[in-house]
């Protein structure tokens, strides 16, 4: 439907940092409190229009109708990142990191076919560039047709 309607969108995928890290040294009860703490943030950190789903562990994946998608990932980004839990009197730190691609309505424009999982792939890869190379949160964007596995793309934003 976005496709043929021309709705541009984004794709957001979210890591918590050394979550692994937190379960083997608090325990899956420290975990799976962080889990919550995130849930609830992420409920009121994004517009209703959009969704968010856990993928597993500790990915979350957002979907945005439009790409006005900033404002909203900056606010949970700025209420995560620093956040802290009391368990068990020790306090964790909670992190985490970003990565979103969005698809502008040029690139669906151009036709052919959206290849959902190459979307996909390269919000992943941006998350894992963001965590890696360039901050907490990356934003790139394509204006290129999405027929060829997203080819193209312009950075338009990196955060700390």
């Amino acid at each position: 439907m976005l496709r043929r309607e021309g709705i541009p969108f984004s794709i957001t995928y979210m890591d918590l940092d050394n979550f692994k890290g937190i379960n083997d040294t608090y325990g899956h009860d420290a975990g799976d409190e962080i889990l919550r703490y995130v849930g609830d943030t992420i409920k009121s950190n994004i517009r209703p229009t959009d969704v968010a789903i856990r993928k597993g562990g500790d990915e979350f994946i957002f979907f945005f109708s439009g790409n006005d998608c900033e404002k909203p990932l900056e606010r949970l980004l700025s209420e995560l990142n620093g956040a802290q839990i009391e368990h068990e009197g020790q306090n964790i730190d909670i992190s985490c990191s970003m990565g979103t691609v969005k698809v502008d309505s040029c690139a669906l424009d151009r036709g052919g076919y959206l290849d959902f999982d190459s979307i996909l792939k390269r919000a992943d890869d941006v998350l894992y560039k963001a965590k890696n190379e360039k901050g907490r949160l990356l934003i790139e964007s394509t204006t290129e047709s999405l027929s060829y596995g997203l080819s193209g793309d312009n950075s338009v934003g990196g955060y700390s």
